[in-house]
């Protein structure tokens, strides 16, 4: 009797650290981080999914967005066009804990400059996961 639990716990404990070892395996293929760039020579609206959108199925969570390089005027980072996110006054860098500036999968990163003299230049990264993931990256 003895001999029996202790091979059944045995094999729930082993079932369980297989289990973890899965799933730390798929979390590191899953989450790595992905550059967000983009320029404008004047005032305008960058609006480039390419580089500034989460691909089918994936989140983004902003970890770092840096704009430089205009003297004059604003740049505002909107979330899909409509939420204002991330209002540069002046030149500067903003830094995010993690799931604090959220895209989900279909939300996009649209940069209006107003006003500037010069190129507006915009670099970050975002820390990028499938869908899936979320509870566990916000948890």
């Amino acid at each position: 009797m003895t001999v029996e639990i202790g091979v059944e716990l045995f094999e729930k404990i082993s079932d369980k650290l297989t289990g973890e070892s899965e799933f730390r395996k798929r979390k590191e293929e899953t989450l790595y981080q992905v550059p967000i760039i983009g320029q404008l020579a004047a005032s305008g609206t960058l609006d480039n999914p390419g580089q500034l959108q989460p691909v089918t199925g994936r989140c983004w969570s902003v970890r770092r967005l840096t704009c430089f390089g205009w003297t004059a005027g604003s740049v505002t980072v909107y979330i899909n066009g409509l939420e204002p996110a991330a209002p540069f006054s002046v030149p500067a860098v903003y830094t995010y804990g993690r799931g604090e500036f959220l895209l989900m999968p279909h939300d996009k990163l649209t940069v209006v400059a107003t006003g500037i003299t010069g190129t507006m230049t915009l670099m970050g990264v975002a820390d990028c996961f499938g869908e899936w993931y979320l509870p566990h990256y916000i948890g």
